[in-house]
C-alpha cells in the first residue's frame, strides 16, 4: 500500500494521495533506506504533500539510520521554508499557520502557498498571504507542488519507482491514529488498494559477462552516491560529470546498462524522473537549416529529468561539411551544460567509430569523461544467455543440440555486425517458430508435455522455409535441397561445379580434422569470368549459401555492387562508399559485376576508380576470413583488370571460367524458365527448340546473352501465344492445358 501512495506522489496526484490516506495507508511506511513518504517529499520540495502527510499523522521527528529527519533532508536541499515548517512540526506546533502560508508564499509564490493551505484545511480558503490573490482550485497536475527556480526542484530521493517493488508493504500493519481531520479511528479504516504493478528492477549482478563495464558503471555510481551523501549532510559537493560513452558491438547490453544507470542515479535523488529516452540521428537532425537546434531541444526537453541515450552517436555528423549534424552537436553541448544537474547523456556506438567521433568533437570529449567498453560475449557467455532464454520459456534441449545451437550462433561471429545477445535471441525465436511448424504437422492433442517443450536438432538448424505445408498424414515432410545440390542441379557449368565442390570438400575435411586444422585456408575470394547470361550471379548466390551451410560464413547473403555503388562523386567519398558496401557484405558474398569498370579510365587519370580498387584490395585482405569477394565480368577485360593493382591478383584464390551454354543446355534452361512461369512446351516445340536457340545465337552474334537471350525469346513467346489464343474468338472456353501450352509457332524468332 505504501507503493500506491508513492505512485500518487510520483504523479503529483494530491487527490489520490488524500484518498489513500483516508483509506488507511500508513504515511510513515518505509520504502527504501529508511525513506518515508515525508522524507521523500521533503527532499524534492513538495510542500503540498508534506503538509498533507503531516495532517494525516506522519511523524516529522522520525530519523533515518544516519539520524536525519525530514527537516534535515529539506534543509540539505536548500528548501529553507519547508525545513522551517517541518522543524515547527517536530516541536509539536500546528502543521500550518498563517505565518507558514506567508513564508511559503515568499519562497514559492502565492498560488502554491494557497494550494497548500487549501489541501490541509480540507478545502477552506486561507486568508491571502502578503496580498496574494485567492488560490486556484486543487489539481493533480504534475509539478503542482514542486519548487520553481531551483536546480533541486525536479530531483527525487532514493525511493525510485523500480526500487520500491521490494519495499516492505504496509499491509498487515495497524494504521496510526489520525487526528480529527484524518477521517476515522483505526478500527474503522477501509481496506487499502493493492499496490500497482511495476516494471521489474534491473539487477546488474544477474547480467551475463561484461565485468569491465560493470566495474566502470559501479565506480561512476559510487562516486555519485558519495556526492549525494555529502550534499545531504550539507558538505561541499565534488564536481561530478555523469555523462558517459558506451562503446561496443550491438547486443552487448548497452541499452540495459543505460536503464540500470538511470535507475540507480534516480535512487540518489540526482534525477527527477530517471526515465530513459532512446534516439538516433534522425530524431535530432532536421532536413533544412535552422530546424536542427529546435528538434534537438525538443528531444532534450523530453529526456529532462532522466537519461538521453543516443545510439550510433557518431552518425550525428557525416564528415566535416555536415552543417546540420554540427548544429545538433552544438545544441546538445549547450544543453548538456545548462541541464547538467538534471540530465545525463549517454553516447553509444561501435568502439572505433566512437573514438574517432570524440576526437573530431573536442567539446563532447571534454564533457563526457566516463567511458565504458562493452566486450563481445564469449562462446560460454552466449551459451549461458541461450540457457536463460530456454529456462524462462520452459523449453528443454539436449546437451548435443545445445552445443549445435551455440555453434550456429558462433558462425555469425565472423561478420563485423555480429549481434551478440541479439543473435542468440534470433536463433531462439527462429527455433520456436520452426518447432511450431514441425509440431503443427502432427496431432497436437496427442503430444506429451515433454514433446511440446523440447527443441530437436531440426528446430535449431533448418531454415524457416525448409518445412512444407504438407497436410497431416499425407507423407513425410519434404526438406529443401542443400545449396550444393541446387548448384549441381543447374544445367552445364561442369568446371564451375567441380571447382566449388573441391572447396566444399576441403572445408568438410578440415572440420573433421578438428581445431588444429582451423588455421588452414584456401581463400574465399574469386574471379568469375564468362559472357553474359552464363550464370555468374546465380552461382555467386549459391556460393554464399554453400559457405553458410559449411559454417565458413555466418550469413552467406549476397551484396551486389557495380562501379556506381563503389565510386563517389568527389575525392574522399569513394573510400567511404567502398567501405560501406564491403561492411554490408561482411559474413556473406560481395559480388562486383563488370569489375573492370572500376579501372576503365585509370589511364586517363581516373583517381576515383583507383581509390576504389585500392580500398577494395585492402579490405579484401583485412576481412579475408569474414567475406567472399567475387569479381565478375567478360574474360578479356577481367584479365586486364586484375593487373591494375599489384595486390589484386594475389588476393584472388582462383578464377572460375563460365563457358557459354550449348544449344541443348539452353533448350533445357528455356523449358525450366517456362515451367517456372506456368507454361509447358508441346512435343514439337521441345524437339525443335535447340535449333531455334541456334538460330537466335547466329542472329545476335557477339551480343548473344546465353540464358538472358533465351529468357527474352520466351517473353516474346508468351505474347505470341496470347495473340494466337485471342484469335480463336473464344479464349474463355479453353481449358487450362491449352492456356499454358507453347507451340513452335509461338517460339518463332
Amino acid at each position: 500500500m505504501a507503493e500506491t501512495l508513492h505512485d500518487a506522489i510520483d504523479r503529483d496526484d494530491l487527490a489520490q494521495a488524500r484518498r489513500l490516506l483516508l483509506a488507511g495507508v500508513d504515511p510513515d511506511a518505509t520504502v527504501i533506506d529508511d525513506y518515508t513518504p515525508l522524507g521523500y517529499c521533503a527532499t524534492t520540495g513538495r510542500a503540498e504533500f508534506v503538509t498533507l502527510l503531516l495532517e494525516y499523522g506522519a511523524n516529522p521527528a522520525r530519523r533515518d539510520r544516519g539520524g536525519r529527519t525530514a527537516a534535515d533532508y529539506a534543509r540539505a536541499r536548500g528548501h529553507v521554508a519547508l525545513a522551517e515548517l517541518l522543524a515547527r512540526a517536530e516541536r509539536g506546533a500546528p502543521p500550518l499557520t498563517q505565518a507558514d502560508v506567508g513564508l511559503l508564499a515568499s519562497v514559492w509564490g502565492s498560488d502554491i502557498a494557497q494550494r497548500v493551505a487549501r489541501s490541509v484545511r480540507g478545502g477552506e480558503t486561507a486568508p491571502e498571504a502578503n496580498g496574494a490573490p485567492e488560490a486556484v482550485r486543487e489539481t493533480g497536475a504534475p509539478g503542482a507542488g514542486r519548487q520553481t527556480g531551483s536546480p533541486d526542484a525536479t530531483r527525487e530521493p532514493p525511493a525510485s519507482a523500480a526500487a520500491r517493488k521490494d519495499a516492505p508493504a504496509a499491509e498487515g500493519r495497524a494504521p496510526r491514529a489520525r487526528n480529527s481531520r484524518g477521517g476515522g479511528a483505526p478500527g474503522n479504516a477501509a481496506p487499502a488498494p493493492q499496490p500497482a504493478a511495476r516494471e521489474k528492477e534491473i539487477d546488474l549482478g544477474a547480467f551475463v559477462g561484461q565485468s569491465a563495464a560493470k566495474a566502470g558503471i559501479t565506480q561512476v555510481i559510487a562516486l555519485a552516491r558519495v556526492n549525494a551523501e555529502r550534499r545531504a549532510r550539507g558538505l561541499p559537493e565534488h564536481e561530478v560529470t555523469l555523462h558517459a560513452v558506451f562503446a561496443g558491438s550491438p547486443g552487448t547490453g548497452k541499452t540495459t546498462f543505460a536503464r540500470y544507470y538511470a535507475q540507480e542515479i534516480r535512487k540518489l535523488g540526482i534525477l527527477s524522473k530517471g526515465h530513459l529516452v532512446e534516439v538516433s540521428r534522425q530524431e535530432l537532425v532536421a532536413e533544412y537549416a535552422g530546424q536542427t537546434a529546435v528538434k534537438t531541444g525538443q528531444v532534450v526537453e523530453r529526456a529532462k529529468g532522466g537519461v538521453l541515450f543516443i545510439d550510433e552517436a557518431y552518425s550525428l555528423k557525416h564528415g566535416k561539411d555536415d552543417a546540420f549534424g554540427q548544429e545538433a552537436i552544438d545544441a546538445l553541448l549547450k544543453m548538456m551544460e545548462d541541464l547538467r544537474e538534471d540530465l545525463i547523456v549517454i553516447l553509444a556506438g561501435y568502439t572505433d567509430e566512437m573514438r574517432d567521433f570524440l576526437h573530431l568533437n573536442p567539446g563532447l570529449r571534454s564533457r563526457v569523461p566516463n567511458h565504458l567498453h562493452f566486450e563481445d560475449f564469449t562462446q560460454a557467455e552466449l551459451g549461458t544467455i541461450f540457457d536463460g532464454m530456454c529456462r524462462k520459456s520452459g523449453m528443454a534441449v539436449t546437451t548435443g543440440d545445445r552445443e549445435l545451437a551455440i555453434a550456429e550462433i558462433m558462425k555469425r561471429r565472423k561478420g563485423r555486425h555480429f549481434g551478440n545477445a541479439r543473435e542468440v535471441r534470433n536463433l531462439f525465436e527462429r527455433a520456436l517458430a520452426q518447432q511450431s511448424a514441425r509440431l503443427s504437422l502432427r496431432d497436437l492433442r496427442a503430444m506429451s508435455g515433454e514433446e511440446l517443450n523440447t527443441f530437436v536438432t531440426a528446430d535449431l538448424t533448418e531454415a524457416s522455409d525448409d518445412y512444407t505445408g504438407t497436410p497431416q498424414g499425407s507423407g513425410p515432410v519434404q526438406v529443401e535441397k542443400s545449396a550444393m545440390e541446387r548448384l549441381n542441379a543447374l544445367h552445364g557449368l561442369a568446371g564451375v561445379k567441380r571447382a566449388i565442390g573441391e572447396i566444399a570438400d576441403f572445408y568438410r575435411i578440415r572440420k573433421l580434422r578438428g581445431e588444429g586444422a582451423a588455421g588452414m585456408d584456401v581463400g574465399l575470394h574469386m574471379a568469375f569470368v564468362g559472357n553474359s547470361g552464363t550464370g555468374k550471379t546465380t552461382v555467386a548466390r549459391l556460393l554464399g549459401a554453400i559457405y553458410r551451410e559449411l559454417g565458413i560464413l555466418p550469413t552467406g547473403h549476397l551484396i551486389e555492387a557495380e562501379r556506381s555503388a563503389l565510386v563517389g562523386e568527389y575525392l574522399g567519398q569513394t573510400a567511404i562508399k567502398t567501405r560501406e558496401r564491403i561492411e554490408a557484405a561482411l559474413g556473406g558474398v560481395l559480388f562486383v559485376d563488370e569489375a573492370y569498370a572500376l579501372s576503365q579510365d585509370i589511364r586517363s587519370g581516373d583517381s576515383y576508380g583507383q581509390e576504389a580498387i585500392n580500398t577494395l584490395v585492402k579490405l579484401m585482405d583485412d576481412h579475408r576470413g569474414a567475406l567472399a569477394a567475387v569479381l565478375a565480368g567478360y574474360p578479356e577485360p577481367m584479365e586486364a583488370f586484375l593487373d591494375t593493382n599489384p595486390g589484386l591478383r594475389s588476393r584472388i584464390s582462383r578464377t572460375l571460367v563460365f563457358e557459354d551454354y550449348t544449344d541443348e543446355e539452353l533448350a533445357r534452361i528455356a523449358q525450366d524458365f517456362a515451367a517456372q512461369n506456368g507454361y509447358r512446351m508441346d512435343e514439337d516445340a521441345v524437339k525443335k527448340l535447340p535449333a531455334l536457340v541456334g538460330e537466335l545465337r547466329a542472329r545476335e552474334g557477339r551480343s548473344f546473352g546465353n540464358a538472358r537471350s533465351v529468357r527474352g525469346l520466351l517473353e516474346s513467346a508468351y505474347k505470341a501465344q496470347a495473340g494466337r489464343l485471342m484469335r480463336t474468338g473464344k479464349p474463355e472456353t479453353l481449358d487450362k492445358a491449352e492456356l499454358s501450352r507453347l507451340t513452335v509457332e509461338d517460339l518463332k524468332i
